[in-house]
């Protein structure tokens, strides 16, 4: 998915699942190139699970 809509579209869908949705247990970030560079390298600095 490359457009930012589908990618706003797909994260709102994952937040309204059960499991994937619940922050206490998932982080879910974002990734796109119109996206600014700090907050890119803040959310690439996190570890992924």
């Amino acid at each position: 998915m490359t457009g930012w809509d589908n990618i706003n579209a797909l994260k709102d869908q994952l937040q309204e699942h059960p499991l994937l949705g619940d922050p206490s247990r998932i982080l879910l970030l974002v990734f796109h190139g119109s996206m600014a560079t700090p907050e890119q390298l803040r959310a690439s600095t996190m570890e992924l699970i």
